[in-house]
């Protein structure tokens, strides 16, 4: 027999579970967005992804750079529906 949960009890199982191992979360980020992190020699770079279809706002909590924008972003970034952006993340 089988059952499928609410999303709260995944979220806090993978939350759990990535600090169990030692893996940063970002804690708070809106519903359908995404962040994944890539390193390449000492630069360490967020890509965003936005897969809701709606407008969505990211808490950085500083600002950094956006490949994407070619410009700063942050402290938070407005993101549109299915949008990307790829931040320079100096942590």
């Amino acid at each position: 027999m089988g059952t499928v949960a609410e999303e709260g009890f995944y979220t806090e199982l993978f939350r759990d579970a990535a600090e169990e191992a030692g893996v940063g979360c970002f804690a708070g980020l809106p519903d359908g967005v995404q962040i994944s992190i890539r390193e390449k020699g000492d630069s360490r770079f967020l890509f965003i992804t936005n897969l809701s279809r709606q407008r969505n706002t990211v808490p950085l909590g500083g600002p950094f750079y956006g490949l994407l924008a070619e410009a700063t972003v942050g402290p938070d970034l407005d993101m549109e529906p299915y949008g990307v952006e790829i931040v320079v993340w100096a942590q």
